[in-house]
């Protein structure tokens, strides 16, 4: 990480710009980097963001704005295989924006008492209930989301992924969410004006993103049915909301070819139940998209 640093330094000094934005910033990607893995040391956060402060280009108060916009962006990312939410690491977020901005060494910048205290509400927030899926039942989430914009939180921020927390709000239901909390996050998040249309390093809005993550759970696994059947009505929001059923996948994949994908995997499926609940699904999105086309006057062989 020293390496990085000096490495990061020199391209600074010879006038590189730190307002690049591909899929994620450069600030918002440092601290995810920093927090989110491993390897990294909670020490290099500090001398990377005391770096990238020293800038002209970068404000200091911006800062606990990233790391707010980081923490929205991971609210509801579960790790690939884990069936629980990285709260150690919001929490770490949460505790170097709370130490630092209430004693300066870090910021080097009074902030408001009001925003401290929000830091001080959220990490209770996270730590209050006993487990992930109750957490975000109780609509402990949606809060935590309101009070991340408080302190400068951009709503559409990605992560390294390219994905927002709309991204991740589409798969909450294979985590055992009821369909009603799903959906009042998707709505809740509507109402922070969240993108529908940002893609990730595939090239997935979150339609797209939806739709290839439920295939791959219908492939390999005997989901429960009820989350299939709230991913249809998620997709459903997001093209009621003006997701775009022309957008392709970075391998050239529209919703019609996801839905062709996902009834192949559902013809395969060995339980008669199964297979006639992932065909209805299917067909019941099909009908949203091609309305979708009609209403935009889209030719579907396009």
């Amino acid at each position: 990480m020293t390496q990085s640093l000096s490495l990061a330094r020199y391209f600074l000094d010879k006038g590189a710009t730190l307002h690049l934005n591909e899929n994620c910033s450069v600030l918002t990607f440092f601290i995810e980097n920093c927090i989110f893995n491993l390897s990294q040391k909670t020490s290099n956060l500090q001398d990377g963001l005391n770096l990238l402060s020293d800038c002209k280009e970068v404000e200091r108060n911006t800062i606990l704005g990233a790391i707010a916009s980081v923490a929205f962006c991971k609210t509801l990312y579960f790790r690939p295989g884990s069936c629980d939410i990285d709260v150690g690491y919001l929490s770490q977020l949460m505790r170097i924006a709370n130490e630092n901005a209430s004693n300066f060494k870090f910021f080097q910048v009074k902030f408001p008492v009001g925003k401290i205290k929000t830091i001080s509400e959220i990490s209770t927030m996270i730590h209050e209930d006993s487990n992930d899926k109750q957490r975000i039942e109780s609509g402990a989430a949606v809060e935590v989301f309101r009070r991340l914009i408080k302190l400068g939180a951009n709503p559409n921020t990605t992560d390294s992924d390219g994905n927002t927390a709309l991204h991740y709000a589409t798969q909450l239901a294979f985590h055992c969410v009821t369909r009603e909390t799903v959906m009042e996050i998707c709505e809740q998040l509507e109402k922070f004006n969240v993108s529908f249309h940002i893609t990730n390093h595939q090239n997935e809005t979150p339609l797209l993103y939806c739709l290839a993550r439920t295939i791959e759970k219908v492939s390999i696994e005997e989901e429960p049915w009820s989350a299939v059947k709230t991913q249809a009505a998620v997709c459903r929001f997001l093209v009621e909301h003006g997701s775009s059923v022309e957008a392709k996948t970075g391998s050239g994949e529209t919703v019609l070819h996801l839905i062709i994908r996902l009834l192949q995997h559902g013809f395969l499926k060995r339980n008669s139940q199964s297979r006639k609940d992932v065909s209805d699904v299917a067909l019941e999105l099909l009908e949203v998209f091609v309305d979708a086309f009609k209403r935009g006057g889209v030719s579907m062989n396009t």
